[in-house]
């Protein structure tokens, strides 16, 4: 991969993610965030699998999605901090996107996280909207997020900031472009479960991961409501409230012939089998 900008006297090499990072971004995202996936307006993004530039010698990674005409950077990072890496990745993302014909940058941030917020706004982001109690929706598809941050402040609420790239899109005020993507709330509910089972299991292989985010777990069962098994209370099954496939997306037992006590197989079980396979 030839480099977007050329380092000056001291700014980094910036360069477009190749198949031969796949790995390290995986394990830099995880020492950073916890987790190769990020939660932000209702979604689970899977941050590994996305576009990115590198700061060498791998000491920053940015990575994003284009959005139709738009574009949102989803993950920021850089080691050590203040050294004037974000930065550097930043601008060459801007000018990439800008050459592309994007005509925003958008991201979105908690509430807490304050250096953050002064970081982008002194380098062209506007606020655009606060989203109250976000990130507390937000744990029911991460549980791992966590309740504090910078400064002892409570995590609740997320800010969407944009960046304007074209001098003809100066409006800052128009609604994210992520709002007008379809939303499915199963398919949302199995990425959570799938990131649940990665820490929880734990599972060290992505494509794992993939595959419980993935596969429809109803697919392999009778039509709902279902008799559901706990794994903390295996004496008795109980109902689920509806056929609603989000019932399934947690790590339970799920009744195929009750009466013989044949069940749809514990996820973290499988889970942790599958990935001692690989």
């Amino acid at each position: 991969m030839g480099p977007i900008d050329e380092p000056g006297s001291s700014a980094p090499l910036i360069r477009p993610a190749g198949a031969d990072d796949g790995v390290w971004i995986s394990n830099f995202l995880r020492e950073r965030w916890g987790a190769a996936t990020v939660v932000v307006h209702g979604e689970v993004i899977d941050a590994a699998q996305l576009p990115a530039l590198v700061a060498e010698p791998r000491r920053g990674l940015a990575t994003y999605r284009r959005l139709g005409g738009e574009a949102e950077l989803v993950t920021l990072d850089a080691v050590p901090p203040g050294s004037g890496t974000g930065t550097a990745l930043l601008e060459a993302l801007t000018r990439k996107l800008g050459a592309d014909g994007c005509a925003r940058l958008w991201l979105t941030m908690t509430n807490a996280n304050l250096s953050a917020l002064q970081f982008y706004l002194r380098r062209g982001f506007r606020l655009n909207q606060v989203r109250p109690g976000a990130v507390d929706q937000a744990r029911g598809l991460k549980p791992s997020i966590p309740l504090v941050g910078e400064h002892g402040i409570p995590l609740h609420d997320e800010l969407d900031l944009c960046r304007v790239l074209d001098p003809r899109a100066q409006n800052v005020s128009v609604p994210p472009p992520w709002g007008k993507l379809q939303r499915d709330p199963v398919a949302a509910a199995r990425r959570g479960y799938a990131e649940e089972l990665r820490c929880t299991v734990p599972i060290h292989n992505a494509a794992v991961v993939k595959a419980f985010a993935t596969v429809p777990r109803e697919q392999f069962l009778g039509p709902g409501p279902w008799r559901i098994l706990s794994p903390m209370s295996l004496a008795a099954y109980w109902t689920t409230e509806s056929a609603d496939p989000r019932h399934l997306y947690h790590d339970v037992l799920v009744a195929i012939d009750e009466t013989r006590r044949l069940n749809n197989g514990q996820p973290s079980l499988w889970a942790c089998l599958y990935d001692r396979l690989t």
